[in-house]
């Protein structure tokens, strides 16, 4: 049982099964964390389960964005917050959540490709248990916070195809885990049906011929993930 921080109140649990493990234990897993008033996503044990796995690298987008000088941590957080309906944006998050949880989080992930790599801020921040400043928040011109929302848009539905692709969960859990505990406004699988299969695959572009990604075979249901 993977609970989500902070574990009191987040109403979450990822309920994670391994290629050995035998129905009734995930059923009476399941059973409870409904008497416990958790909500269970039911997923296979994956790097990332099925939450971090997308979580992780959009927080880490995010700093690598900041590494590369086209925003501060509070203008970042700004136009996500604006832009993609998250209560908090990334660097919010990682404050909350703490850089040495981050930073081992996304080492947990390396194994997957260079894509999911933590960036050097990440690593030296989580080493020092750093803080991200969240001070100087002024407005960015709309091509560069476009440029930025497409990147971290790419960089949560490139990981959620291929997850979808390994069959580690459903859409429908991954969006309700996504809004719960992750205060996501615009879950990410209804956001890529909205979006389109056209669009979709111009956002992951970036990151697939960045780091030399296949494209994921589950773009092709775009449109109709959640049907």
């Amino acid at each position: 049982l993977h609970y989500f921080n902070p574990a009191a109140i987040n109403p979450i649990v990822e309920v994670v099964r391994g290629h050995l493990t035998r129905s009734e234990i995930v059923n009476a897993a399941s059973i409870f964390c409904r008497q416990t008033s958790k909500r269970a996503i039911m997923c296979k044990d994956s790097y990332g389960f099925a939450l971090n796995r997308f979580f992780v690298p959009y927080t880490n987008e995010a700093s690598r964005i900041f590494e590369e000088g086209l925003g501060s941590p509070a203008q970042i957080n700004r136009i996500t917050e604006k832009s993609m309906g998250v209560a908090a944006g990334p660097f919010v998050v990682m404050n909350l959540v703490g850089m040495q949880t981050m930073a081992n989080a996304a080492e947990n992930l390396e194994p997957l490709g260079d894509f999911y790599k933590p960036t050097n801020i990440v690593k030296e921040m989580g080493a020092t248990k750093g803080k991200w400043n969240l001070g100087e928040d002024n407005a960015l011109n709309e091509e560069i916070a476009s440029q930025i929302i497409g990147r971290l848009w790419g960089a949560i539905f490139l990981p959620i195809l291929q997850e979808l692709d390994e069959e580690v969960a459903s859409p429908s859990e991954i969006d309700m885990g996504a809004g719960l505990a992750l205060r996501f406004g615009t879950p990410p699988c209804a956001a890529m049906d909205k979006f389109g299969q056209a669009k979709v695959k111009n956002l992951i572009a970036y990151h697939c011929n960045r780091y030399g990604v296949t494209k994921p075979k589950c773009l092709d249901r775009v449109g109709f993930l959640l049907e």
